[in-house]
């Protein structure tokens, strides 16, 4: 006989909500694959789950990243510029950035995760600098785009808006107004 397998999910909204049984505030479906791939050889797991996560470089700099379902009656998802340290074709390793939509926050045993939804190509932040905006394409490859990361894997917040074009997965990375000269 197997053992059953149980995962303990808590999840943490900045507001409760309760609003009946509307599709609007059930967690991003890809954000609930990604858990359960993640998940499912683990026994007895407590996983938290948060929409919200605040990151503090120095005592005076803090950046938040929402991933939220139904955040004042709309969903919310950030996009970060993340760090990946990868093998090149030669089985060096490299680091590379990728700019990544972010799903949700996890909390597994005491170690902090993001899990986002990555861009097809990693992204050079001296190409947006240079540029003010960027095309790039997300990925929708589950095995290879859909990943959990360490919190400290989010360099850094990014604007991104949609192609209003054809394509449902291009986007634009834009130069912050901070960073213009």
């Amino acid at each position: 006989m197997e053992a059953e397998s149980k995962v303990i999910v808590n999840w943490s909204y900045d507001y409760q909500v309760v609003k009946g049984s509307s599709d609007k505030y059930n967690l991003n479906k890809d954000y609930v694959k990604v858990l359960h791939k993640r998940l499912c050889s683990s026994i007895g797991t407590i996983v938290t789950g948060f929409t919200k996560a605040t990151i503090t470089s120095t005592p005076r700099e803090r950046t938040q990243f929402y991933a939220h379902p139904c955040f004042q009656g709309h969903q919310w998802y950030d996009w970060a510029l993340v760090h990946f340290q990868e093998v090149n074709n030669q089985g060096e390793q490299i680091e590379n950035h990728y700019p990544s939509k972010i799903l949700g926050f996890l909390d597994i045993e005491g170690k902090h995760e993001a899990v986002i939804q990555c861009s097809v190509k990693p992204l050079l932040w001296s190409v947006v600098e240079r540029n003010l905006f960027v095309k790039m394409k997300l990925g929708t490859d589950f095995n290879i785009s859909f990943v959990t990361v360490p919190i400290e894997a989010l360099v850094h917040p990014l604007c991104v808006i949609q192609y209003c074009g054809g394509d449902r997965d291009i986007y634009f990375v834009v130069l912050p107004k901070h960073n213009l000269s």
